[in-house]
């Protein structure tokens, strides 16, 4: 279980083994903060500035982290949930060749899954694979949540290794297929290569389980329940849900006494008590939990996750998603994003591990109670009281609502931006902004909509209707405001209420100069220490855990930002790379090459890089004739 300032649960469960590197990730979420999706990166690269975990947050390390896997990590998203940044950092450019977002096959349902599937290599070309199951988004959220990783290795192809991998391949290979708009021919295929290996990957079971199976919900020809199996009596069951609804409670096997239900407060205001009497026992969080004195019995979205999830709005409280049932001696455990809810299994795009294990270590008492002391979830918990009486539902909330489904069909159209050429005299663009496709939309009638590139603020909004016919035009541009991501606004009044909701759209960049990237780096790297510290970073060895660069160290800067690199650190960084893996020079080359193409770029560059540098790329060229 994931406390809810727990934040480096995640960063952990994605670092690759010892002697590994990233190969490899597909990732999916419903609702996106591109700043949280920053962290990732970082994780898989295993880079530290000084060993502290200040060092994170250092631009340099973020912008190697990224350059090293931006290429390799495809993120999957709910078209209209990625939340707008309060302040959008240059780093994230490199994150829109990640971001791809998608929509459910089946029309008002959502994408909902949290799942990775990743691929790690070692020097030798060992595979590890790794498979993460979360109930969490890729965001800030202060939220009850859980995780799961399965580690695996390739094994060979069996007929019951097949079966039992099938829905889990079948999962990751039909994510292309979801994009609004197209996915990049070379990224699709990549996805899909890495679906196909999963079908032969021995995953490594936790301590007390005996057996597990993969349950993707909303795709074409899966299974969409998982909860009856042929030999099984539900003798009794735990559910543990932040939203329900009681169709879908009621749809649940029928056991024997002592059920139990979690779920939040405002959510199980929605229920009527004769559909709660089937459970024994039902819970909502303590204040011990959610940190405060009152439980919060707010109805918007007690039913909808769509609501509660909004990129707007951060989300407390629990959002963790179990279902456990026992028959006899034994347990099952389905976890992952599927709340109890009908949308979730009639439509929603959703994932969960299901593991087999003995009542004993895996049961409910084992979940609510523990096992070896510490915390238990039972003390996180305390009695439901229903209200008095459950107010109908407000004319705020139905605005709400209704912004929730325009929101998600703007996104869903899909955009594209042009980048029309610079003015000579001081490099300015015009950036062009189209809906790819409009055919009868009307989700704005009665609403105001504006749009604005992210890098330029909303003082450059525009009326976003023009989108929709021959364009927006955003001049003037500079060459680091250019950017794929348009943040959009939509207002709307009704009877007296009135509601906002804010959201980011990924487009399709295109005209962007060719060497975009490499030139964005002057814009990151603000002295010569920092450059200092990338050319070392760009030199360490990705498959050497944790590689440490501090710009302090002898020979390599100072804090002021002074750096020299006269030091050996750097010459021997540079010779271990040209007799290891003498590509890495061709990155440094890129990266003075880049720099020297401006005078900002210029000032940059270390003092006595030319004497380190010049004789090792001699070199290199020669061996590479």
């Amino acid at each position: 279980m994931l406390e809810p300032d727990d934040r480096h649960s995640l960063l952990d469960a994605l670092r690759p083994p010892a002697g590994h590197a990233l190969d490899r990730a597909v990732g999916t979420t419903f609702s996106l903060d591109l700043l949280a999706l920053l962290t990732a990166p970082v994780a898989f690269a295993l880079l530290e500035a000084d060993g502290s975990e200040d060092g994170l947050a250092s631009p340099t390390v973020i912008l190697e982290a990224i350059r090293r896997n931006a290429g390799v990590i495809d993120l999957f998203c709910q078209a209209g949930q990625i939340a707008l940044p309060a302040a959008y950092p240059p780093l994230g450019a490199y994150l829109e060749e990640v971001v791809h977002e998608v929509a459910a096959p089946v029309k008002h349902r959502i994408f909902h899954p949290k799942v990775w599937a990743i691929r790690y290599r070692s020097r030798d070309g060992e595979r590890r694979y790794r498979l993460l199951c979360l109930s969490r988004n890729l965001t800030f959220d202060r939220s009850w949540d859980t995780i799961l990783t399965l580690d695996g290795t390739p094994a060979r192809r069996s007929r019951s290794m097949t079966s039992r991998n099938r829905p889990l391949s079948r999962f990751v290979a039909s994510l292309p297929g979801l994009v609004v708009g197209e996915l990049d021919k070379q990224r699709a295929e990549a996805v899909r290569e890495l679906a196909d290996e999963l079908l032969a990957v021995e995953f490594e079971l936790p301590t007390g389980f005996q057996g597990y199976r993969f349950w993707p919900l909303g795709i074409k020809g899966l299974p969409a329940w998982p909860f009856e199996e042929e030999g099984w009596t539900h003798s009794r069951l735990l559910v543990v849900s932040p939203f329900a609804s009681a169709k879908l409670l009621e749809r649940l096997p029928a056991s024997g006494a002592r059920d139990a239900l979690v779920s939040r407060s405002e959510t199980l205001d929605t229920i009527d008590p004769g559909d709660l009497a089937r459970f024994e026992e039902v819970f909502a969080l303590s204040a011990v939990a959610t940190g405060s004195d009152d439980i919060s019995r707010d109805r918007l979205g007690a039913e909808d996750e769509r609501l509660a999830e909004r990129p707007d709005y951060p989300l407390s409280g629990l959002h963790a998603k179990l279902f456990v049932s026992e028959s006899h001696h034994r347990a099952r455990i389905w976890t992952g994003s599927a709340n109890a809810t009908n949308a979730a299994f009639s439509g929603n795009v959703e994932f969960l591990v299901e593991l087999q294990g003995t009542k004993s270590a895996c049961g409910i008492d084992a979940i609510l109670d523990g096992q070896t002391g510490g915390v238990k979830l039972r003390d996180l918990l305390q009695t439901y009281e229903p209200p008095d009486t459950s107010p109908p539902e407000t004319e705020q909330q139905r605005l709400e609502r209704r912004l929730d489904e325009v929101r998600r069909a703007i996104a869903s159209l899909g955009f594209e931006a042009t980048v029309i050429g610079a003015d000579d005299d001081d490099e300015t663009y015009s950036l062009v902004l189209r809906a790819k496709t409009s055919e009868a939309f009307g989700g704005l009638h009665g609403m105001r909509a504006r749009v604005w590139p992210v890098t330029l603020g909303i003082e450059a909004a525009k009326p976003f209707r023009a989108a929709l016919s021959n364009g927006i035009r955003f001049v003037p541009v500079s060459f680091a405001g250019l950017t794929a991501f348009f943040a959009i606004e939509i207002e709307a009044e009704s009877r007296g209420a009135r509601s906002s909701a804010r959201f980011v759209v990924s487009a399709a960049l295109v005209g962007a100069p060719a060497n975009r990237y490499d030139r964005l780096i002057t814009s990151i790297l603000r002295n010569k220490g920092d450059v200092l510290r990338y050319l070392l970073l760009l030199l360490a060895d990705e498959h050497v855990a944790s590689p440490t660069v501090s710009v302090g160290a002898a020979g390599v800067g100072t804090g002021d930002g002074q750096g020299t690199a006269s030091g050996l650190p750097v010459l021997e960084s540079m010779i271990r790379a040209l007799s290891r893996d003498p590509e890495r020079l061709d990155r440094v080359e890129r990266l003075i090459r880049s720099l020297g193409s401006s005078e900002e770029g210029q000032a940059l560059i270390p003092d006595g890089l030319e004497s380190v540098w010049t004789p090792i790329w001699e070199a290199r060229v020669k061996r590479r004739q």
